[in-house]
């Protein structure tokens, strides 16, 4: 099966396109998920994730076109003797 993503870490330069598609999407995600919904929201949440210890934030894009096509977050994250 070909690949159709590919996973990239949420930047400041991905700032004006996620937020766009998260205000698209507050409907769609109720109460389930906040994402951020405003330059400052997207600042705060990609500082939550500037220490790769503490987390990491990915952007799914789709390799065909480099649309962003979802989120994936990954926190609790044991490294020490793993690594």
């Amino acid at each position: 099966m070909a690949h159709r993503v590919t996973l990239h870490r949420l930047q400041a330069d991905d700032e004006e396109e996620f937020v766009h598609l998260a205000r698209l999407s507050v409907r769609l995600h109720g109460d389930w998920v906040r994402t951020p919904t405003d330059s400052t929201a997207f600042r705060e949440y990609l500082e939550r994730f500037a220490d790769p210890s503490q987390g990491e934030a990915l952007l799914v894009r789709r390799i065909g076109t480099g649309e962003a096509a979802g989120l994936v977050t990954l926190t609790g994250i044991v490294r020490g003797p793993f690594e």
